[in-house]
């Protein structure tokens, strides 16, 4: 656990013994210019200046890669200065410029590195030359009055052609030391060693427009989502649609926020994955920059038969719905809802009791009013005493997939049992109404395997005011034989990074899932292959995961508060979720397509699922 500056900490008032000059016209800054502006992205792709950091009285700059062997010898060493110099005023920041590190590598790195301070993407190279960086690892020192004080080598100990017994100079650390006695570094600059930051590569593509190369892209990638009653805000079916976005299409691909994804792809691969080839960004970036042009569209790729119908699932066996209306007001803060379903078309009317064990091969939950429901969980109420602990089913996210299960599997719904949801309303800036349904599809063929959850689970936490890095674990272990379907994370508005880990019964380890900036508005789930992920039985599956708790979290609702588990997006969650099946289990349950029950009496019943 790491404690951050409270933003309160007194500012350094230097004594006017160090000049401040303008930056020579033509050239890169020297120690002494004032630095006008550095701008980058944090890990939400959100944009950062200095001023975000709070009251401070330096900031260090480190500029660094995921590739260059000399700045992962220095990750350490820099993460000790930081702890270091934090209580003293300092406040540590990573940029990485090369082009090369995305914003998911960015972060998964750092995690990896277990770098004591926030990092950053420096997606135009500005930030680097606002400071004359030329390298990785180096660093640059900026005061509290916006003056480059130091730029250059942590240390003389680590080099690109080798490295000493030990470092001689501490070159940043004696910098620090000058700034916080206001005095003047000496050496002010110092030749950095290690990686050259690769220059951003020039695209040109003559010829890119949108019929023969854009079309294609839109609709392999994004169109699945951009679409009438689909989450993303606007369409992109047609030309019209894409060329007056155009800009904004390019940004969000060059900085590979669009199409989403926030795993660290080194670890594990998942089939429901969207991503873009360098080839796809480079055609976009330069249809854009070239005008947006259409090119023949009697060219362009026939367009798709999406599915008319709202309900994914096809058509479903069941619909239930709220028991009625729900106001959600123009502005404010909402209260989580917890409506038992009722049958569709009933008015007000009595929640649907199950009449029979009822087994289901797909569910969806389609809100009324999109834009105000960000999430919705469907549980299971069982038969008292047992619905005071409702079994979580499935649940509707931003970003997130109707759920189907396999060939064969499906879950049963006990008899006498009841359907509850958990919905969190957001609000919009006017009043809207909303009436959430849900959609059952019976089982159309035999069930031989039940889908299972394990939920992984932390709720015993205190989450200290101002910490940026708040550690936390989970673990649980599979008592039979499984076959893995998918892992899902959730938390709330502080969640920074989850790491799914098996060990297995025989001493080995595998990393299952890194997501390194999870996102609370845009939750993916992560699927295997069909045939699954097989684990052993005595399988411990194991979660770690950091709250950022600080002022540079842009979402965070006060960084002052101690956060405790609870419901609502103030509040914290710790939830891994992983899908499973028993490898062993059989059950040759034949069921009736029409009203999902089973047609043989006296099958096993799933109790809790």
């Amino acid at each position: 656990m790491r404690r951050e500056l409270h933003p309160s900490s007194p500012v350094l008032t230097l004594l006017g013994v160090l000049a401040i000059a303008l930056p020579a016209l033509g050239g890169p800054p020297k120690p002494g210019d004032r630095i006008e502006k550095v701008s980058f992205k944090d890990i939400r792709w959100v944009e950062r200046t200095l001023s975000d950091f709070g009251e401070r009285k330096a900031i260090v700059l480190v500029f660094t890669d995921a590739r260059c062997p000399v700045a992962a010898k220095y990750a350490p060493r820099l993460s000790d200065l930081a702890k270091e110099y934090e209580p003293r005023g300092v406040r540590f920041a990573g940029v990485y410029s090369n082009a090369a590190d995305t914003v998911v590598g960015m972060a998964a790195d750092a995690l990896e590195k277990k770098l004591a301070f926030p990092v950053f993407k420096d997606f135009d190279q500005s930030a680097a030359r606002a400071v004359g960086a030329t390298r990785t690892p180096e660093a640059a020192v900026i005061d509290a009055e916006g003056v480059l004080r130091y730029r250059g080598r942590i240390d003389d100990q680590f080099r690109a052609a080798g490295e000493a017994p030990g470092p001689g100079r501490q070159h940043l650390r004696e910098a620090l030391e000058a700034i916080l006695a206001g005095k003047a570094p000496d050496p002010a600059e110092t030749t950095p060693e290690g990686c050259l930051l690769s220059p951003i590569p020039k695209v040109e593509l003559p010829g890119v427009n949108y019929a023969e190369h854009i079309a294609p892209i839109l609709q392999r990638s994004c169109q699945e989502c951009h679409r009438p009653g689909q989450p993303a805000p606007f369409p992109l079916l047609t030309y019209e649609d894409a060329s007056r976005r155009a800009s904004m299409i390019r940004e969000v691909v060059e900085e590979r926020r669009m199409p989403p994804a926030y795993n660290d792809p080194r670890h594990g691969r998942f089939v429901n994955m969207r991503s873009l080839s360098e080839e796809d960004i480079n055609r976009v970036r330069a249809w854009a920059a070239a005008g947006a042009p259409s090119g023949d569209l009697a060219r362009a790729p026939k367009a798709l038969d999406w599915p008319k119908s709202e309900w994914l699932i096809g058509e479903p066996d069941l619909v239930l719905q709220m028991p009625e209306e729900e106001v959600v007001p123009a502005t404010g803060f909402v209260q989580y809802k917890y409506p038992v379903l009722s049958p569709e078309g009933s008015g007000a009317g009595a929640a649907y009791v199950f009449p029979e064990d009822t087994w289901v091969q797909a569910i969806q939950i389609l809100p009324g009013n999109r834009a105000a429901v960000h999430h919705a969980n469907l549980y299971i109420l069982l038969p008292p005493p047992l619905d005071k602990i409702p079994s979580f089913l499935t649940g509707h996210v931003p970003g997130g997939e109707v759920t189907r299960y396999g060939k064969n599997t499906g879950i049963m719904v006990p008899k006498d049992s009841r359907l509850r949801l958990q919905v969190h309303y957001v609000t919009s800036g006017k009043e809207v109404r909303d009436r959430t349904r849900v959609g059952l599809v019976y089982a159309k063929e035999t069930i031989r395997k039940r889908t299972k959850c394990l939920m992984i689970i932390n709720n015993k936490f205190k989450i200290p005011p101002y910490d940026p890095a708040f550690e936390m674990s989970a673990k649980g272990t599979f008592a039979d034989d499984a076959i893995g379907i998918g892992l899902y994370v959730h938390m709330h508005l502080r969640g920074k990074d989850m790491t799914f880990t098996a060990r297995y019964p025989d001493g080995k380890t595998e990393t299952l899932l890194c997501v390194p900036n999870y996102s609370f508005d845009w939750q993916i789930s992560y699927r295997w292959p069909d045939e699954g992920k097989r684990f052993p039985a005595g399988t411990v599956i194991e979660t770690v995961s950091h709250y950022d708790n600080s002022i540079l979290n842009p979402f965070n609702p006060d960084p002052s508060k101690t956060v405790r588990e609870g419901q609502q997006t103030h509040q914290e969650m710790n939830y891994g979720f992983f899908f499973y099946t028993d490898e062993g289990e059989k059950l040759e349950v034949e069921v009736d397509p029409r009203t999902g029950q089973a047609l043989k009496p006296g099958l096993p019943r799933s109790g809790r699922l």
